[in-house]
């Protein structure tokens, strides 16, 4: 091919790609991602391990600790079908960098609804120790045969009484759903902002009191543990904004 023929066809590539404005558009623009904000509330006070906080059955609670796994965030679709972002997420309260999740590869679509669940999925729950946030170094691996504690909450409450509750087994897993409504453009970022209350943990609709139900939980088979799934799921997370 002669040089004057390279020359018009490189050419005719260049502005068969440009816009009106001369700019090179991407003929496959590149996935968005989904930063999720979680802010942490005790009722109408903001969450810490320094205050005493009272739980509606007049629990009196000082938190030490407070860990739990987000995972497979996905986005219902117009069509009625769910994107799953694939995410698996463990949200340390003492590390603050843990409150925000940075997940890749976020479809543009119109979305009506989100969904995630609080813990880890059977697939991933089954498979053994792994990598990531589901290291076992972090802490939340209960063994190959049991697989992961999906959200760990410890302290003293009362009279100076220990509460460790450590919550797991796949039948326990909380589904999370919130309403979001929203476009994304194709390649474009969006932020959710959303408000974890954690004294719906021990209400609604179940009343888990701890001197009466149980402060000490260290098994996927504990038989309280299905009344706090309930409670997670009924109202604990709402969105604040989607954007």
């Amino acid at each position: 091919m002669k040089y004057g023929a390279i020359l018009t066809f490189f050419l005719v590539i260049v502005f068969a790609s440009c816009n009106d404005n001369g700019k090179i558009d991407n003929p496959t623009p590149l996935n968005g991602s989904l930063t999720v904000n979680l802010v942490h509330t005790f009722n109408q006070e903001p969450f810490n391990f320094s205050s005493n906080f009272v739980t509606n059955l007049k629990d009196t609670i000082k938190f030490s600790e407070f860990v739990y796994y987000i995972s497979n965030i996905s986005l219902q679709n117009e069509a009625g079908n769910w994107v799953n972002l694939g995410n698996y997420n463990l949200v340390d309260f003492s590390d603050q960098a843990s409150l925000k999740l940075n997940i890749a590869n976020l479809p543009g679509g119109t979305y009506k609804k989100m969904r995630f669940l609080v813990g880890v999925d059977s697939i991933a729950n089954s498979s053994g120790a792994q990598e990531g946030a589901l290291n076992p170094s972090n802490g939340m691996f209960w063994s190959w045969a049991t697989g992961y504690i999906f959200i760990r909450m410890q302290g003293r409450f009362n009279n100076n009484q220990p509460m460790t509750i450590d919550m797991g087994g796949v039948q326990n897993i909380p589904i999370i759903e919130l309403p979001i409504n929203e476009v994304i453009n194709q390649g474009a970022s969006a932020t959710a902002n959303i408000n974890f209350n954690i004294a719906d943990v021990f209400v609604t609709p179940n009343n888990y009191k701890l001197d009466s139900v149980s402060s000490i939980m260290h098994s996927a088979l504990h038989p309280n543990a299905p009344m706090l799934k309930q409670n997670i799921e009924t109202g604990a997370f709402s969105l604040i904004s989607f954007q």
